[in-house]
This record gives structure tokens, sequence and C-alpha cells, in this order.
């Protein structure tokens, strides 16, 4: 199913790939064993994760909304078990860039602020949930629309615990500083 690539465009087709989603998510949320739910996660990362760069208003299908809302708390469910966190972590950060505004909007500073939890772990789990936190800060800078002041709250908050002040080293020191980059390229842009 890797090799599968989803439309969402024209609206057959995104009729048809909502359906497909929704099948695959009732699947998901019954299924049992730490290899299934990280196959399961990868392959909903793969499908999804190019649709998060072009969707706007499909998300708000009904179709495709029930599909995410029926994978969330599932994947939200991963993020709590330590040999789940390097499959649950992208697997909701990818959910969450491919939801609602509304829900994105009421979810995505809870993961965030789990992200930065995850910066004291080994090395590969602060670069996965630095990853992350790029993903969510381009989500939330590019789709949300909120007031100039909020924005600037709520980024002055993600910079300041990615660059403490008074402090000449990134807060994850030995993390590549490619996700970095990232997050200060968006702010800027923005």
């Amino acid at each position: 199913m890797r090799y599968l690539k989803i439309k969402i465009y024209p609206v057959d087709a995104l009729e048809e790939t909502a359906d497909f989603l929704s099948s695959c998510a009732s699947f998901f949320k019954n299924a049992h064993g730490a290899k299934v739910k990280h196959a399961y996660a990868k392959l909903f990362i793969q499908l999804l994760l190019p649709i998060a760069g072009v969707a706007v208003a499909e998300v708000n299908f009904p179709s495709w909304a029930k599909a995410v809302d029926l994978m969330y708390p599932r994947a939200i469910k991963m993020t709590l078990k330590p040999r789940h966190i390097l499959a649950g972590y992208p697997l909701v950060t990818t959910l969450l860039c491919v939801s609602r505004k509304e829900f994105f909007a009421a979810n995505w500073s809870h993961v965030l602020e789990s992200c930065y939890q995850k910066f004291n772990k080994d090395k590969y789990t602060r670069l996965v949930a630095l990853g992350c936190v790029s993903r969510l800060t381009w989500t939330y800078l590019f789709r949300c629309t909120e007031s100039t002041a909020i924005t600037f709250k709520k980024m002055d908050l993600v910079i300041k615990t990615l660059f403490p002040p008074f402090r000449r080293a990134v807060n994850p020191a030995d993390t590549p500083l490619d996700h970095l980059i990232l997050i200060v390229y968006f702010a800027l842009m923005r």
C-alpha cells in the first residue's frame, strides 16, 4: 500500500480518498500489536504528508474530517507509550496538518508542548520531535488565520523555547540545524 498515491482533485477523487481513509482508519482503530500500529502509522504518514502541503478547503470535507477524527485519538494514545513515540508523534503531527482549522487550533499547542518534553530524550527522539515542531509551525503560520498579536505571541513562545534567551546554544544542543532553520524561515516569511 505504500505505493498508493491518493488524490484530492477533482471532488469525486476526494470522496473516494476520504472513504478509503475512513475504512483504513477503522482498521487502524482496531489494530493490535506494535508492528501493526507502526505499519499503519507509516502508511498514513506516507499517504497524507503530500496532501498536507496542498490541501486547503478539502480538509473540511465531511468524510475526510471523519477519517481524521477517527485516527486522531488512537494516534494520541500511541504518543503516551514509549515504544510508540517514534511512530506516534509524526502521525499525530501529520493528522493535525491535514485536519480542519478548528481542530488544528484546538490541539496543536498540546502536541507542541509534548514535543518540547521530548527534547531531553535521546538524539533520534529529539530529531523526530523537532521535525514535528517544524511541521506544526508551518501549518499554524500558513493555514490558520489569527490576529497578528496572537500569532506573534505564539511564535515568540516557540522561538524562545528553541532558542532560550541569554544562551548562545540552541535548546537541543547536538541537534542538526535543518529544522531550526526552517522554523525561523517560516516565522520570517509570515
